[in-house]
């Protein structure tokens, strides 16, 4: 504790002081067997938390960059807020309908016309429309985001990353495509 380099009496016997004290819980000068036990239990408790921290960590460490499906259903039921012109917590087709973009002006110049897009909207729309009600709520588009997250996580390590979301938009692309290519 003089920081000199060595450990002299006073200093050892000082540390074995404070370390009885902290057996000797009831201050009886004595350190029975039951404080002992409740001291290693406590011992041990810390050690198995400490572990359980480490294990989190790495955990942490281990998703970083990767998506998990409570994740992915927050992101998509935002995305879906973000339409909820009204906000009644639904989504009408005329609020969904704005996927389709713009109709005319310089926004619009190389989509394809408004009308098939509009269309391939509607189309989506009743894909997530399982009730058929006209609306989409949320129990309809969390079972969509859950359907969507299952069929985009390939490895099934019930995460996505990030080629996982680039395969994903790949095939939605392919499929719009072929949409088109069928309604024109």
């Amino acid at each position: 504790t003089n920081r000199d380099g060595f450990v002299e009496r006073p200093e050892a016997e000082a540390l074995v002081h404070s370390e009885f004290n902290q057996y000797d819980t009831d201050r009886d000068n004595k350190v029975s067997e039951a404080e002992i036990r409740r001291i290693v239990q406590a011992a041990l408790l810390r050690e198995e938390q400490a572990r359980e921290h480490q294990r989190r960590e790495q955990d942490a460490q281990k998703r970083k960059g990767l998506m998990a499906i409570n994740e992915f259903i927050d992101m998509q039921l935002r995305s879906a807020d973000q339409l909820d012109k009204n906000n009644d917590g639904k989504i009408s087709q005329a609020e969904y309908a704005a996927l389709a973009g713009p109709a005319d002006g310089p926004q619009a110049q190389g989509l394809p016309p408004f009308e098939l897009r509009r269309k391939i909207a509607m189309i989506k729309f009743g894909e997530i429309d399982t009730n058929k009600d006209g609306v989409l709520d949320r129990v309809e588009l969390t079972a969509f985001a859950v359907s969507q997250f299952l069929h985009m996580d390939i490895n099934k390590d019930r995460f996505l990353t990030e080629d996982e979301f680039k395969k994903a938009a790949e095939a939605e692309q392919q499929k719009v495509r072929a949409l088109i290519q069928t309604m024109m």
